[in-house]
């Protein structure tokens, strides 16, 4: 075996872990799309507080994508995406106690934070320092 295929193992398992962490990431984000009545019940919220928290995770977004890239740039994507992961779980498991509605706005905050600042930017900067200039598009 040549160290090329080590190579390219190696940078298929980073590929797949990247991967990994965006799809573990997100689904706890978007419960909604599954779950938006057990979730108005169990919180004792209506529909429009529960939209509320997913515009303000928008408006995070929003705000956040920009510095994102130049955060990318300067920190390491490994640690950018390792410090996401833990937010959003510490986040995840704060919105698993089923806070009240002001609390829930906090976590969404908190979700834009961890996904759109410290996430999405590093995710995107990692497949393309594993990626070789031919597989660039």
């Amino acid at each position: 075996v040549t160290s090329n295929a080590f190579s390219d193992a190696r940078r298929y398992i980073q590929l797949m872990l990247i991967t990994l962490a965006g799809g573990a990431m997100y689904p706890l984000i978007y419960l909604r799309q599954n779950f938006e009545v057990s979730i108005l019940e169990s919180f004792d919220i209506t529909i429009t507080q529960l939209g509320q928290c997913y515009s303000l995770l928008g408006v995070m977004f929003v705000v956040t994508y920009i510095p994102s890239g130049w955060l990318a740039d300067r920190i390491s994507p490994r640690w950018l995406i390792s410090v996401s992961l833990i937010l959003t779980a510490a986040i995840g498991v704060w919105f698993s106690t089923m806070p009240g509605f002001r609390e829930l706005k906090i976590i969404f905050f908190g979700w834009g934070i961890a996904t759109g600042l410290t996430f999405w930017a590093a995710m995107i900067k990692g497949i393309a320092v594993i990626a070789r200039p031919s597989e660039q598009g």
